[in-house]
């Protein structure tokens, strides 16, 4: 089967966007385990459906917020909705940015979730909680999902782990200050917290969070394997082109004397002070 028959392409405010179906049975799968607590058959689905709805819109307006972003900063933006989520990526020219510039275009994503999950999340504990706790069981799991897609998956993408966006933001300030040092140290910084929160999972039973968590693991140490062989790479093709300058042998002064290497005269003599 051709899934690129099966892709959805708009294009939202001069944005190329692709909905790949993947992300569409994975949005009903996720949606379909938060409304487990449905109190009947149809709301279990209704849920479902408009559950996905939201995932779809949260993180489009996720991906956007990095597309408008770059595109004030004079890139070509495309996003891309996939089985694991978004991904805005870049056509054409990209010009070169600063680091600041780096860090806006992968902060303005999450900020986007933040700004529209926690109005929710505000207008819910400040104005609407006597209202809601006599609104039906679908208005409050609506309300939940909105909020856990936005607000909480902006506060997920802030975590200091590469690829997600807070993980972008440690890289480029590290390499920025430290050079190939500081992405190298980003990868580190990325594998042991990855690997903490992996482990953190077990007694949770989060079985989600702990395979997660440690694909993002396996993802760093492959990119730091590469970054070591890169190093070594470089430091083998700057040896060979740069030969190490014989060492040159020191004079007998004032204050050194000779010692012949023991009966062979042969030995070279071995200089002491």
């Amino acid at each position: 089967m051709n899934l690129e028959r099966l892709t959805w392409r708009f294009s939202l405010l001069g944005v190329p966007v692709a909905v790949h179906p993947f992300f569409w049975l994975l949005s009903v799968l996720f949606s379909h385990m938060w409304a487990s607590r449905a109190p009947s058959v149809w709301e279990l689905w209704l849920w479902t459906l408009l559950g996905a709805g939201f995932v779809f819109v949260g993180v489009l307006a996720h991906e956007l917020g990095h597309a408008l972003a770059g595109r004030r900063l004079g890139r070509s933006p495309r996003i891309q909705l996939l089985g694991m989520g978004g991904l805005t990526s870049w056509g054409g020219y990209s010009p070169p940015t600063t680091v600041w510039q780096a860090i806006w275009i992968s902060f303005s994503g999450p900020l986007v979730g933040i700004v529209l999950g926690g109005a929710v999340w505000l207008l819910e504990v400040f104005v609407l909680g006597d209202l809601l706790a006599a609104a039906p069981a679908t208005v409050n799991h609506l309300i939940f999902v909105w909020i856990f897609v936005n607000l909480g998956w902006a506060i997920f993408n802030l975590l200091p782990i590469v690829p997600l966006d807070g993980g972008h933001i440690m890289q480029a300030a590290a390499t920025y200050r430290w050079r190939q040092r500081g992405t190298e140290g980003s990868f580190w910084v990325s594998l042991v917290l990855a690997v903490i929160l992996a482990v953190a999972s077990i007694p949770l039973g989060a079985i989600f969070t702990l395979v997660l968590f440690g694909y993002l693991a396996y993802m760093n140490w492959v990119s730091l394997k590469q970054a070591g062989a890169e190093r070594f790479g470089e430091w083998w093709r700057r040896g060979r082109k740069q030969p190490a300058a014989p060492r040159k042998r020191r004079r007998s002064g004032p204050n050194l004397r000779v010692v012949k290497g023991g009966a062979d005269d042969d030995e070279p003599p071995r200089w002491l002070n």
